[in-house]
C-alpha cells in the first residue's frame, strides 16, 4: 500500500461540512417545503406562522431562529425556488439543438411544463402573490419570468431563420407562447391536473392555430 498516495488523496479530499451545518440546512429547507405546501393549501392571508412550523415539525420559536417574519420566509421562498426554477427553463431552451424547430418548439414545451408541473405548489403560491409584489416594487420581470420569455425569443428566432415563422412579429409571437403557457399552468393548477399532455395542444395551436383540420 502506498501511504504518501494515500495521504495525498486524504489532503485533497473535499472536507465535509459540519453536522450542525447540515442540520441547519435541513430545518430551514423543511421550513421553506412547509411553507410552500400550506400557502398554497390556504392562500397567503391564512397562512399563519404557527400552522407552517407545526407542517414542519417544529416550534415557532425555532422558525423565528430563521426568518424575521413571515414576509422574509415568503422572500426566502421566492429566491430558493426561483434559483431552482430559472436554471432548467434555461437548459429546457438549449435542449435538442440540431432538431428541426418543430421538434424542439415541441420538446420545449414538454420539458417547460415538466418543471411547472414539478413546482406546481410553488406556483400556486406565485400566482396568487407575485402580480401584487412585482407592482410593489415597480421592477421588471422575475428571473423564473425571465427564462422562459429569453427562452422562447430564441426559439421564435430560430423559427424565423429556418423559414417556418414570419419575421418582424418575434416578440408578439414570444408573448403568446408565454401567455399560453400561463393558461395551462393556471387551469391545470385550478383543477390539479398534470400539464405535461397539454404541449402538443399548446404547439399545434400555435404552430397551426385551432380550427379543426379536414381528415
Amino acid at each position: 500500500m502506498n501511504l504518501d498516495s494515500s495521504k495525498r488523496r486524504s489532503r485533497t479530499a473535499r472536507p465535509q461540512r459540519p453536522l450542525r451545518e447540515q442540520m441547519r440546512e435541513a430545518v430551514a429547507q423543511a421550513i421553506l417545503d412547509a411553507a410552500e405546501e400550506v400557502i398554497a393549501a390556504k392562500g397567503l392571508r391564512d397562512a399563519s406562522l404557527l400552522a407552517i412550523a407545526r407542517r414542519a415539525g417544529i416550534a415557532v420559536g425555532t422558525l423565528y431562529n430563521y426568518y424575521r417574519d413571515r414576509d422574509d420566509l415568503v422572500r426566502a421562498l421566492f429566491e430558493a425556488r426561483r434559483g431552482e426554477i430559472a436554471p432548467r427553463l434555461v437548459a429546457a431552451a438549449h435542449a435538442l439543438h440540431g432538431e428541426t424547430f418543430e421538434a424542439r418548439l415541441r420538446g420545449y414545451a414538454r420539458d417547460v411544463l415538466q418543471i411547472f408541473d414539478e413546482r406546481r405548489r410553488f406556483l400556486r403560491v406565485a400566482i396568487e402573490t407575485e402580480h401584487q409584489r412585482i407592482k410593489a416594487r415597480g421592477k421588471g420581470p422575475t428571473a423564473v419570468l425571465a427564462a422562459l420569455l429569453d427562452g422562447i425569443a430564441a426559439l421564435i428566432a430560430e423559427g424565423v431563420a429556418a423559414g417556418v415563422l414570419p419575421p418582424g412579429r418575434d416578440e408578439i409571437y414570444t408573448r403568446l407562447l408565454a401567455g399560453s403557457f400561463r393558461a395551462v399552468v393556471l387551469l391545470r393548477s385550478e383543477r390539479d391536473e398534470p400539464m405535461v399532455p397539454d404541449a402538443e395542444i399548446l404547439v399545434e395551436t400555435f404552430l397551426h392555430g385551432a380550427a379543426r383540420r379536414p381528415s
